[in-house]
């Protein structure tokens, strides 16, 4: 009866954590009802839906493997991301909002394991706030089609692995499942790269008989933990090779913006595109990074201490960061600003304490996040300045462990792992996370190639007026779009809270003549081009039953024409060929 209820209260949570990580997407649909947008996501989800700037890409590159089965060449720096939602996106019928929603409930799922995981050593307060920072940091990215929210979601399940693999280190396999796992998370979304060596040389003292040993190093489990990053590392190769039908792109080619803005002392990634605009312009970007790694060799023999001046930018700004956490739109009070930080300070050097004076009782669990976070502060010097916190997304499980121990252990709680008395349910999390993981790894590498066999699918024909422009697209009722004209006061205050370079053409949408004949502002994928376009249309194009649509564009009308958006004039059903 025991196993019975707790079953159900395990059902329970479950499901009321997948409500909660849904609650972030329904939010931003609505416009942010309930506030609490941040500037990613309004920047990266126009109106709270429609992708743009990176999200559009990975969106674009989704469609792009739909009908066309390959990665164009953004998507291959991380093509992970582009071919799950390709895969989502086929589940769903090419229904982008159950796509998010899929997304939404693997994210909450694995950090729904992580919890738990957690509170099987440690207690349950210190799982419910480590689900509470990974939420924290998951409901940014949970509305948008950026890479972090499945760089979270398979770092969650690299993080159970590798805690049941300290727990139980004579299964070295599973150290082999771990390094893979963190491997293939670091690819979807690079950032703390400093953790392999570390956690290499940490896993060297751990033995067989579940103690750390100084001074004994035994290779075989950082072997099998090493053999595993070498396979994601191939596998992430591997899924260039298939898919990728260009050669300007490269895996992680965006890298070397980032080390030449690091090199020439801490200024971000545009500080490349800036001194070479020219190459930029006309070089692929494969081109493009081959030389700005030479350029990087260059600026560094020339002056080293330009690299050492980026790096400590760099964990100036994560230390900043961290201690002004609790700052956000209060920072223009300059009293208020200095008693945050010092606030915040303080409560790093409790959380300093507090890690140390639980390390005697919980020297594995402990030693494995203390060298993880380790890893993200050395990290952080390299790549803080053009990511901020975005950078952790596959390693955040790390810090929201540390964060859930330190506030929700109580020192009165016994050591509750006795690893003589495991029985097979108390790593259930693990199974879960293991099974989860490799289903994600098979599904982009193989579902993918049932749509490059299908490629090749003729359009119908298509024909518009002389200075009109053809567009046909799938699947009308499921692609991201808004009724700008219901919602403009929402609308308008999202636009000029954003960042967004082009949030004046947005704004100046909204007094367009006519605009009540086309009120909806959608981001579609042109079948004939293989590209997103930005349209406003009449709200009957999405009351078409059709599978494909084609419709005729022109110019907006002056003084608000431009070719970032442009206006549906016609439309008709077409029949397949």
């Amino acid at each position: 009866m025991i196993h019975h209820n707790r079953f159900i209260l395990n059902i329970f949570a479950m499901f009321a954590t997948i409500l909660l990580f849904l609650a972030p997407l329904l939010n931003a649909w609505h416009l942010y009802l309930f506030g609490q947008e941040s500037e990613l996501t309004i920047y990266s989800a126009l109106g709270g839906i429609i992708p743009w700037s990176d999200a559009a890409g990975y969106y674009s590159g989704a469609n792009n493997l739909l009908w066309d089965g390959s990665l164009d060449y953004w998507n291959m720096r991380r093509p992970l991301n582009a071919l799950l939602f390709s895969v989502r996106l086929w589940i769903s019928n090419g229904d982008f909002k159950i796509a998010l929603i899929l997304q939404a409930i693997l994210c909450a799922l694995s950090a729904f394991w992580v919890a738990k995981t957690v509170s099987q050593t440690f207690g349950k307060m210190a799982g419910f706030l480590t689900l509470a920072v990974l939420f924290i940091f998951a409901s940014v990215f949970i509305p948008t089609t950026l890479s972090e929210t499945l760089g979270l979601t398979l770092g969650s399940l690299s993080f159970i692995a590798l805690w049941q693999a300290i727990q139980q280190p004579q299964k070295v396999w599973i150290f082999f499942i771990a390094g893979c796992f963190l491997m293939i998370a670091q690819n979807t979304r690079a950032g703390a790269l400093f953790i392999f060596p570390l956690l290499v040389i940490w896993l060297g003292y751990q033995n067989n008989n579940h103690s750390f040993q100084k001074n004994k190093f035994q290779l075989r489990i950082p072997l099998f933990f090493i053999f595993g990053i070498i396979i994601a590392f191939l596998y992430n190769l591997l899924l260039i090779k298939v898919y990728g039908a260009s050669t300007d792109g490269t895996m992680h080619g965006n890298f070397a913006t980032t080390l030449y803005g690091l090199v020439a002392g801490g200024k971000g990634w545009l500080h490349a595109y800036q001194t070479y605009p020219d190459i930029a312009a006309t070089s692929s970007e494969a081109a493009f990074a081959q030389f700005l790694f030479s350029k990087s060799f260059e600026l560094f023999k020339s002056n080293p201490s330009l690299l050492v001046l980026g790096f400590l930018k760099g964990i100036g700004g994560l230390t900043k960061g961290f201690i002004s956490f609790f700052q956000r739109d209060l920072s223009q009070n300059l009293v208020l600003k200095i008693s945050i930080r010092f606030l915040g300070t303080l409560f790093l050097g409790f959380m300093l304490f507090r890690w140390k004076s639980l390390y005697k009782d919980y020297k594995k669990e402990i030693g494995l996040i203390s060298i993880c976070l380790f890893g993200m502060l050395i990290s952080a010097g390299f790549i803080w300045a053009d990511g901020s916190y975005r950078v952790f997304a596959a390693t955040v499980p790390f810090l929201a462990a540390a964060v859930g121990i330190v506030l929700g252990t109580s020192r009165k709680i016994p050591f509750l792992l006795n690893l003589s008395k495991i029985n097979s349910s108390s790593f259930s999390e693990s199974r879960n996370a293991i099974w989860l993981g490799s289903v994600l790894i098979i599904a982009a590498l193989f579902i993918p190639l049932h749509f490059k066999l299908s490629s090749h699918t003729v359009l119908p024909v298509f024909h518009c007026a002389a200075n009109e422009k053809p567009f046909i697209i799938q699947n009308i009722q499921g692609i991201p779009y808004l009724n700008i004209e219901q919602n403009k006061e929402a609308f308008k205050n999202l636009m000029l809270k954003s960042v967004n370079e082009n949030k004046e053409k947005f704004v100046k949408l909204l007094d367009l003549p006519g605009l009540s004949q086309t009120p909806i502002l959608a981001l579609i994928y042109n079948l004939n081009t293989k590209t997103n376009q930005l349209v406003i249309a009449p709200s009957k194009l999405f009351e078409q039953n059709s599978a494909r649509i084609g419709i005729c564009t022109a110019p907006l009308p002056e003084p608000e024409a431009t070719d970032l958006i442009v206006q549906v004039k016609s439309f008709e059903g077409l029949h397949e060929q």
